[in-house]
């Protein structure tokens, strides 16, 4: 089973879009769920890493509900899964990768 690493900037960018999510919608409901979505996709790559399409450089993209773009690579050698940038879909994310 692979490790999952997130990056500072990755946990940055989760509550980024959990506090955009909760200003929009007043619901702690509603952004506990997302945030419990996008984490479940995360922690699944432990599992088949290698189940979504390469992006571009060995960065792969996991898209989730159509509206979150998660960025992560896979190193073999250490069995290591780094979780690089989480996006909402609206985001010009092309220069922040």
């Amino acid at each position: 089973m692979y490790k999952i690493k997130l990056l500072s900037q990755t946990k940055s960018d989760l509550n980024i879009i959990t506090d955009f999510i909760f200003r929009y919608t007043f619901s702690s409901e509603i952004v506990d769920n997302i945030y419990k979505e996008i984490v479940s996709w995360i922690y699944s790559l432990q599992i088949f890493p290698y189940r979504f399409k390469e992006y571009k450089n060995n960065i792969r993209v996991i898209i989730v509900r159509w509206k979150y773009k998660v960025f992560y690579s896979v190193n073999e050698d250490t069995k290591t899964i780094t979780i690089y940038r989480i996006f909402s879909s609206l985001q010009n994310y092309e220069n922040m990768i």
